[in-house]
């Protein structure tokens, strides 16, 4: 009679894998030489951890930035006052007053402001012209008509949706010196148009000086 062999246990030729329970060894920094569960979420592995961090580099080009907002605007200020003047003393036209120094000065500092804008700055301007042309025709010239017109100029300007605060000192010059009224003419229609047409150029040729952002 033949023996059945004995059943023995299957052996198993690998062994089950380990897990190693000792904690991450630390670094010279003081931290831990893994990574941990946000800085794998950002992508960063444990050498980006361990290494130390650097100061940012100097911003050059805000410096530079800065710069050009200060060096821009005076040099269209100063061309654009140039231009008047030199205007005014090969035509004599009496271009180079106090309302369009300051609208020149406007457009330089705040090219892309409403009140600087060509619409505003013509109808401001003529509006004035016409109010201190009425006062002086009611009132006759003085100090006080001319304070009067300068403050009722403020109503048009804002009823003709073109605010432009040099046009108040048309009106006072207008009320305290009493022109004819081809005033209106020149300088208040020649010198605006000047004031305008030197922006634009300026605007054409200065860097991050956009002028006029919108004709009418």
């Amino acid at each position: 009679m033949r023996r059945s062999p004995k059943w023995s246990p299957p052996s198993h030729s690998r062994s089950s894998p380990t897990t190693s329970t000792r904690p991450p060894t630390p670094t010279s920094t003081g931290r831990s030489s893994g990574t941990t569960t946000k800085d794998f979420a950002a992508g960063r592995t444990a050498a980006d951890t361990e290494r130390p961090r650097m100061n940012p580099p100097l911003k050059t080009q805000t410096t530079t930035a800065s710069w050009t907002k200060v060096v821009v605007p005076t040099i269209a200020g100063l061309v654009g006052l140039l231009a008047l003047a030199a205007l005014q003393a090969t035509t004599g036209t009496a271009v180079f007053a106090l309302p369009w120094v300051a609208a020149v000065g406007i457009i330089a500092i705040a090219p892309k402001a409403p009140f600087a804008q060509p619409r505003a700055m013509l109808l401001g301007q003529l509006s004035a012209g016409v109010v201190g042309l009425a006062a002086v025709a009611i009132m006759g010239p003085s100090i006080w008509t001319a304070a009067i017109a300068a403050g009722l100029t403020t109503a048009p300007m804002l009823l003709l949706k073109a605010p432009h605060p040099p046009a108040t000192a048309t009106a006072a010059l207008i009320g305290a010196t009493g022109p004819s009224v081809w005033f209106l003419l020149d300088p208040i229609l020649l010198a605006s148009a000047a004031t305008v047409l030197v922006g634009w150029a300026l605007g054409r040729v200065l860097p991050a000086h956009r002028y006029p952002t919108q004709w009418w």
